[in-house]
C-alpha cells in the first residue's frame, strides 16, 4: 500500500480543500497513489459481519450508506445471497467507478466460485445506486435494514443525528441498522510509523485547525460516544462486537486517558428501530 508521512498528507488535503478541486484529487488517488485500486485477496471480515445479520433477519430490502467507488461489499451481499436482496445504495457524491466495480465483481466471483457475466449495469446485482440523493424521494417504512461500513467516523455529530433520523423514517417497524465504525486514525493506514490512535494526542482545536479536512474528515468519536448517541435517539442495541485495543500514542490527550474503551480500533453494532 502507498505510504506517505501523515503530516504531509494532511497538508495536501488542506491544499485540495482550499482549491476545492475534487477531480484532481480523484485522479491522483486512482492513477498515482493507487488508493482506489481494488485489493481483494479474501472475503473481508466486515462483509461477513453484515452478511450474518442479513441472513439472521432474512433481509429482502437493504439500504447502504457510503457504498464507495467499487461497491465491493454490496456485490458480495448480492452474490452470496443469490441476488435475492434488493439493494439501494446511497452516496452524498457520485463517486462510483464502473471499472472498479467490474474488477471487484471478478475477484469476488472467483473467491465465491461463481461464474461472471458482462456488467452492463448494476441490475445484474439487483442494485440501484443513487448519488447525490434526496431524502424525500426514498420510500418511507419500506426497508428491512440499513448497513454502513467505515462511514460514520467521517460524519460530524449533527450529521450522525440526521442519519439516524432518516433511518427511522425509511425502516419498517423493528427494522435493523448494522454499522461498522472504524475508530482508528485513518492517517495511520498510509503511515505505518504512527500509532493507529495517533490522533488522540491532540485537542479538538489543534486537530481541526491543523490536520482535519473535508477530504478526510475524522470526528474522533469513541465507542462510548456512539453508544450514548444511539441510546439517546431511542435505538435498541441488539449486539456489539469490539475489536482488539490499539496501542495509545505517547503524550495522549488527558481527555482519552481514563477509559480503556477509547483505545478500541473498530466495532460492529446492530441497532433496532
Amino acid at each position: 500500500m502507498f505510504q506517505i508521512n501523515w503530516k504531509l498528507k494532511s497538508l495536501l488535503y488542506k491544499f485540495f480543500e482550499k482549491i476545492n478541486n475534487d477531480r484532481l484529487l480523484n485522479f491522483i488517488q486512482k492513477y498515482i497513489t493507487k488508493r482506489s485500486k481494488i485489493d481483494i485477496d479474501n472475503i473481508k471480515v466486515t462483509w461477513l459481519l453484515h452478511d450474518e445479520i442479513l441472513k439472521k433477519y432474512k433481509v429482502k430490502k437493504l439500504v447502504e450508506f457510503g457504498a464507495g467507488k467499487s461497491l465491493e461489499q454490496n456485490i458480495f451481499f448480492s452474490l452470496n445471497n443469490n441476488i435475492k436482496i434488493e439493494q439501494l445504495l446511497l452516496d452524498v457524491y457520485p463517486i462510483i467507478d464502473m471499472q472498479l466495480v467490474d474488477d471487484a465483481y471478478k475477484k469476488i466471483s472467483k473467491l465465491l466460485k461463481k461464474k461472471t457475466r458482462i456488467v452492463e449495469d448494476l441490475k445484474i446485482f439487483n442494485i440501484n445506486y443513487i448519488a447525490p440523493f434526496k431524502k424525500q424521494n426514498i420510500k418511507r417504512n419500506f426497508f428491512n435494514i440499513v448497513t454502513s461500513t467505515n462511514t460514520l467516523e467521517h460524519l460530524k455529530k449533527k450529521e450522525i443525528l440526521d442519519f439516524l433520523k432518516f433511518c427511522k423514517l425509511i425502516l419498517k417497524k423493528k427494522g435493523i441498522i448494522s454499522l461498522i465504525i472504524d475508530c482508528s486514525d485513518h492517517y495511520s493506514h498510509t503511515d505505518r510509523k504512527i500509532s493507529p490512535l495517533n490522533f488522540l494526542k491532540f485537542s479538538n482545536k489543534e486537530w481541526n485547525s491543523k490536520y482535519n479536512s473535508k477530504y478526510l474528515f475524522q470526528n474522533r468519536l469513541r465507542i462510548g460516544d456512539y453508544i450514548k448517541i444511539f441510546k439517546k435517539n431511542k435505538f435498541k442495541i441488539l449486539q456489539i462486537k469490539k475489536s482488539s485495543f490499539g496501542k495509545p500514542p505517547d503524550n495522549i490527550n488527558n481527555k482519552y486517558k481514563k477509559n480503556l474503551d477509547n483505545f478500541i480500533l473498530w466495532f460492529h453494532v446492530v441497532l433496532q428501530k
